[in-house]
């Protein structure tokens, strides 16, 4: 936060600086506050998309849902083809009973996913579409890796003696997936096996999250952005 108030200092008028600020804010919880720092964004980058969308989903996460629908709006009518924005859309409007266009808002988005465009998250699409084969797609789309993925292998070269698995998780905190899977993650066998666990969301205060992390032999907590709070 610092860097981003030292750039605002230097540069009063730059809007991506306000962006940032406002993602900061929003992995803070503080979702008010990230709202506030869109709006000063957008005062100087109307066009800003990206700002647009975060503003959405802070919104959504105030149940300020009709709000949040007119963000997303101005999201696709800048860019149509903006990551997600068309699902997080509809949902915001069907939040309040806004079913205008529904059939036909719906058939765009599984023609996107149909054209491997990210227009939706695989949970959400299961409300929209019953189609296995698009809904597979969906998660795969969701699944591939960004080009800045991390590499568990280190550079080696040769082969590692043991299997490496590694676990993606944003619920390795209080929550069912981490009672039911902290057994698991315990019994490995560890002559066979390196566990690894790349964590989505983290939290150091719960006894579970400590003896989920207790169980890996190696922990990666990996960075969030605004959409990382967006329908837990």
């Amino acid at each position: 936060m610092l860097c981003i108030e030292r750039a605002l200092q230097l540069n009063p008028g730059y809007a991506e600086a306000f962006l940032t600020r406002g993602n900061v804010l929003s992995e803070m919880g503080d979702s008010q506050g990230a709202i506030d720092a869109y709006d000063r964004a957008l005062e100087r980058a109307p066009a800003l998309a990206a700002a647009w969308f975060s503003r959405g989903l802070a919104l959504s996460l105030q149940a300020r849902y009709a709000e949040a629908a007119l963000s997303l709006r101005h999201v696709l009518n800048i860019d149509p083809a903006y990551p997600y924005a068309r699902g997080a859309w509809l949902h915001a409007k069907l939040e309040v009973a806004d079913w205008s266009d529904h059939a036909a808002s719906t058939n765009v988005i599984m023609e996107c996913i149909e054209r491997n465009e990210r227009a939706e998250l695989p949970f959400s699409f299961l409300a929209i579409c019953d189609s296995p084969p698009l809904q597979l797609k969906c998660a795969r789309q969701l699944a591939a890796p960004p080009r800045d993925a991390i590499s568990l292998h280190a550079g080696e070269s040769s082969r590692p003696k043991r299997i490496r698995v590694a676990y993606i998780s944003a619920d390795f905190l209080e929550h069912p997936t981490s009672y039911l899977m902290a057994g698991v993650f315990e019994r490995h066998d560890r002559e066979r096996f390196e566990i690894i666990g790349i964590s989505l969301r983290n939290d150091e205060r719960s006894p579970t999250a400590r003896r989920v992390r207790a169980a890996f032999e190696r922990w990666i907590p990996q960075a969030r952005g605004p959409m990382d709070n967006w329908r837990r």
